[in-house]
């Protein structure tokens, strides 16, 4: 329910509606519990409200220490070096680190935890607020189906509590909430799991019935994600590794066995500092073919050099015989600092040079039907990039290139050059 409606409605009624939706940076508290007891109480209309969200926006949401460059923590504001201050060992009374921020964070009102008041909601979603949840009672919300928690400063004791009195739980989200140290999910079967800047989280789950896997954090090892039950068929995963740390040696150890837990996947977001996840410096040998993958998405920035970008995503693609769609999605690189645009850029005195023995990537070659490049900025290791690709690809028909702003001479520049590598093949190429 927006603020609108319940401001519209009687003193403390809600207008029919199965859902509560509340959400704000300077919420009145008094108000808001009003709100959630009104859509307890049957909602006004004779239908018990099935789904609170509620997302205070009192805490930092910005990016994890991990993503942040190095100069970063160089100097402050005032030339003093910052901390590293995003991090957790889950031993804190609770998570905020502003104490104006910790005194007038919402509270969720212990009363929504007694069986009535849960008893028909099937979806909640909790946001930048303290569980608050009564110490000694037994929690039960028998029909919740969803159930996502986003900087939540509880400790990780209370969200297992919560978690676990969700009768019907299949999707699960636990966000940025930093004092979670182990979550076990055994006596229900999962299809949808988010794990998301939890550094640090244990997760055992039920992955027989597990379908979609989204994972931001470091590079997992076995016992971060421990997938019990039958041998879960993973059909949809969304993978980012964050921070640069991502593509250091100490975690390229762990990504080929992570990755061996998709095989079954038809669709793969894999995402990191470095486009490809340096998957090239991994071994060889421990790599496992994603024989059903039919689209993927590499999202990441293209190196300095050009080469290891080339070699990762080789790497890859080389991994997935039978890959329809790719698509690329070209970031900042992490260590630049503000001060450079984003924006197109072509110098024509520096060629794309590529190889002239073609590496052999069976899916281009006769496979790939289509290709999408986001945020091409046409810099001489994106450039590189692309021709190689083109070059290889002989299967393709449709190419979707996306320009972040800048100057319409450098685009149609970029343009005729990715034309040009398409000529006189039947390949419908459109730009944006």
């Amino acid at each position: 329910m927006s603020p609108a409606a319940a401001a519209a409605a009687p003193a403390w009624g809600c207008a029919p509606s199965r859902s509560c939706s509340t959400r704000s940076t300077t919420p009145s508290l008094a108000t808001w519990t009003g709100w959630l007891f009104a859509a307890a109480q049957n909602g006004g209309g004779g239908a018990a409200v099935e789904e609170i969200t509620v997302d205070a926006c009192h805490q930092e949401r910005g990016v994890c220490a991990r993503e942040r460059p190095d100069w970063y923590f160089q100097h402050g504001p005032f030339g003093e070096p910052r901390p590293l201050k995003d991090e957790s060992d889950g031993k804190e009374s609770d998570d905020f680190r502003d104490p104006n921020a910790r005194d007038s964070a919402y509270r969720m009102p212990r009363w929504l935890y007694s069986s009535g008041a849960g008893a028909a909601l099937r979806t909640l979603r909790l946001g930048s607020c303290f569980l608050d949840l009564p110490r000694h009672a037994r929690l039960r919300f028998p029909f919740v189906v969803t159930l996502a928690l986003t900087c939540i400063p509880d400790s990780g004791r209370d969200i297992q509590r919560l978690v676990s009195s969700c009768g019907r739980l299949a999707d699960l989200t636990l966000d940025s909430c930093r004092r979670v140290r182990a979550v076990a999910v055994l006596d229900k079967r999962l299809r949808r799991l988010a794990l998301r800047c939890c550094h640090g989280a244990r997760l055992a789950v039920d992955a027989s019935d597990l379908r979609t896997l989204e994972h931001k954090g470091p590079v997992p090892d076995e016992s971060v994600l421990a997938l019990a039950g039958a041998p879960p068929a993973i059909l949809f995963c969304d993978i980012e590794f964050c921070g640069k740390e991502a593509c250091s040696e100490a975690e390229l150890a762990n990504l080929p066995e992570f990755l061996a837990r998709f095989t079954a996947a038809r669709w793969l977001r894999l995402g990191s500092c470095c486009l490809g996840a340096s998957i090239h410096r991994a071994n060889p040998s421990g790599l496992t073919p994603l024989p059903y993958l039919r689209r993927l998405e590499l999202k990441g920035a293209a190196s300095s050099g050009g080469s290891a970008t080339i070699g990762a995503v080789t790497r890859i693609l080389q991994q997935t015989p039978n890959l329809e769609v790719l698509t690329l999605l070209i970031l900042p690189d992490v260590e630049e600092r503000p001060r450079f645009r984003a924006e197109v850029t072509c110098d024509p005195m520096a060629g794309p040079d590529v190889p002239d023995v073609l590496p052999v990537i069976p899916c281009l070659r006769d496979r790939v039907r289509e290709m999408n490049v986001v945020h091409y900025q046409g810099r001489v290791r994106q450039r590189r990039l692309l021709k190689l690709l083109l070059r290889v690809a002989a299967a393709l028909e449709e190419l979707y290139v996306v320009f972040p702003p800048g100057k319409f001479e450098v685009q149609s520049a970029l343009m005729a050059e990715i034309e040009s590598w398409v000529m006189h093949r039947p390949v419908k190429v459109t730009f944006g």
